[in-house]
């Protein structure tokens, strides 16, 4: 899915991102742990082609969908609903498959009710979790999340860990195997959604390892 040889990012004439070599396998949930400044946002960039490589490489599959969601929220001016709906427009469904689409997605986060509501009048926690829900209906390969439940309650953060695991897990035939590559500040929500845990320190992977299925 993903391998990364020699990956130098430098700015400033300084090393923010120092990573020799990684590999990450299709179907993986990655959680990206580590202080304010230690490169998880910078990693997850350069994931994504967003961030140019100073030296190294970022190889990728071929016709890999990525999506990704960012600690502030992309939303257009409009509802709820309009935002999710030309989210899977653009990811080639049809204006009138979009909208069972669009419904099952707004309950899976608990936002259906406010399928009508102007996305940026929502909440800051709203809008994390539609920001989630208009990445997820792009049915990525590749999904990337940049601290995607910073925002939320309890609740909605177990509501969100769970629509993700079934999205990583869902029981249909799929091009290929599905993966995540999120950061977060909190162990307890990492265990509970990844597969494998790798911490960051001034821009160099300390620990890279599995999570252990709780019996």
């Amino acid at each position: 899915m993903i391998r990364i040889n020699s990956l130098r990012v430098i700015r400033m004439q300084e090393p923010i991102l120092q990573i020799d070599s990684l590999h990450i396998g299709a179907g993986e949930v990655v959680g990206l742990m580590g202080p304010n400044g230690s490169g998880k946002t910078t990693l997850l960039r350069a994931l994504h082609g967003l961030i140019p490589e100073s030296r190294g490489q970022v190889q990728t599959e071929l016709d890999l969908r990525i999506a990704m969601v960012f600690q502030r929220s992309q939303l257009l001016h409009l509802s709820a609903g309009l935002n999710l709906r030309l989210a899977a427009w653009f990811a080639g469904r049809t204006w009138q498959e979009a909208r069972p689409l669009v419904d099952k997605s707004l309950q899976n986060m608990g936002l259906l009710d406010l399928r009508e509501r102007l996305a940026t009048r929502l909440s800051g926690g709203q809008q994390q979790r539609l920001s989630l829900a208009k990445a997820l209906i792009r049915q990525p390969d590749l999904l990337l999340l940049d601290e995607p439940l910073s925002a939320l309650d309890a609740e909605s953060s177990t509501q969100c860990i769970q629509t993700l695991s079934g999205f990583v897990n869902e029981n249909r035939p799929l091009t290929r195997p599905r993966t995540i590559v999120f950061s977060s500040h909190s162990e307890a929500q990492t265990l509970a959604l990844a597969s494998r845990i790798i911490r960051l320190e001034k821009g160099r992977i300390i620990e890279d390892k599995p999570v252990r299925a709780s019996s």
